[in-house]
C-alpha cells in the first residue's frame, strides 16, 4: 500500500463509527473459515 498526504478532510466520528461496524461485520461473518473466531475455535480444537 502507498499512503500519501491529502488535504481532505473527513468526519472522523463518522468513519471511526463505519470502520468498527465494517470490522465487527467481518469478524462476525469471516469469508473464510479460518480467520476470525471461527477460525479461532477451529484451530483449538
Amino acid at each position: 500500500y502507498t499512503i500519501e498526504a491529502t488535504n481532505k478532510k473527513y468526519d472522523l466520528k463518522k468513519v471511526i463509527m463505519q470502520a468498527i461496524g465494517n470490522n465487527a461485520k467481518n469478524y462476525l461473518n469471516p469469508p473464510i473459515q479460518n480467520i476470525s473466531y471461527k477460525g479461532i475455535l477451529k484451530t483449538s480444537k
